[in-house]
Formats: structure tokens, sequence, C-alpha cells
């Protein structure tokens, strides 16, 4: 359908019909030809978007990433961002909302939406966090000592002769 970080052009030509009312910083569309998508639009300045893109896109490969609303595709500009489908939750969906990672803030009950076809409840609303915790308790890694790349180097070296004799 569209790749990340094609030209805003491309975006705006897809646009349907609008979804809900706008916010105070996006509206959402229906993605024409495409109803399990919508359109994100920056109305101001365009974080939440690029917020939105880089978190689902760093959970890649971790479980938690399936309580996010699955994010295709974003522009150049980060003004769009084409992100899964999820409808309002009704009264019962609610409190089945699984807990959510504690950096996430905008935790309002709007926030969060059912996929159409399966009812799973996901995140759909994620552009505003609280990472400075998560960032600043994250452990440190050591780098290599001259010692170990001199070590690996004497590997790589004797690879590499050995390579030579075939």
């Amino acid at each position: 359908m569209i790749e990340d970080f094609e030209r805003d052009e491309s975006f705006e030509a897809l646009k349907g019909a609008p979804v809900g009312s706008p916010g105070n910083f996006r509206a959402a569309y229906e993605v024409k030809g495409h109803p399990g998508w919508i359109i994100k639009e920056s109305l101001k300045s365009h974080e939440a978007n690029w917020t939105e893109f880089i978190v689902f896109r760093s959970l890649e490969n971790e479980s938690v990433q399936a309580l996010f609303g699955h994010v295709l595709a974003i522009s150049r500009t980060g003004r769009f961002l084409i992100m899964e489908r999820l409808d309002n939750l009704t009264n019962q969906q609610v409190d089945q909302r699984p807990p959510p990672p504690f950096w996430l803030t905008d935790r309002k009950i709007s926030g969060w939406g059912a996929a159409p076809t399966t009812g799973v409840i996901k995140i759909r609303d994620y552009g505003t966090l609280a990472l400075g915790r998560t960032l600043g308790s994250a452990p440190t890694t050591a780098l290599p000592s001259e010692k170990d790349r001199e070590a690996a180097r004497g590997l790589l070296d004797t690879i590499n002769q050995m390579n030579k004799g075939d």
C-alpha cells in the first residue's frame, strides 16, 4: 500500500472520511480501500506520530508490542501515520483492558480501542510517554578493553590466514 518515509502527498491521497472528531493535536481518517487502517494527521507538532512510530518499531520481537496498535507507516515529515484501526471500547470492554507499561502516561479510556474483527483490546494513542525512569534505570554495558580488541584482532588474523590457505 505505502512505504515508510514517503512524501506527505502520498498519504494525503489515501485520506478517506474523518473518524470521530479531531483532537487537540491530531485528526484521524479512514484509509481509502483499506478499512482495517486509519491515518492520523498531526494538526500541530508531529511529535506524537513520531513517538508512536518509534515505540512500535522499538518493541519489535517484544511480547509487550501486542498491547499496541500496529503502526504500518509514517510519512517523511511525520505529519501522517498509518495505524491499525481500533474502534471505541464498549462499556463491557473498558474493564478488560490489559495493564499497560508504567511509562504509558496517557491512560484515558479513549486511548484504547478494540480490533473490529477480533475484539482484541489494544492501546491506540501512545504518543505521550514518560521514558525518563525507564531509560535512567537501564543497565549499562561494558565497552571492550584494549586487551579484548587485541584478542579479537588476533582471531581475525588467524581466520584470514586460514582462508588464504584454501
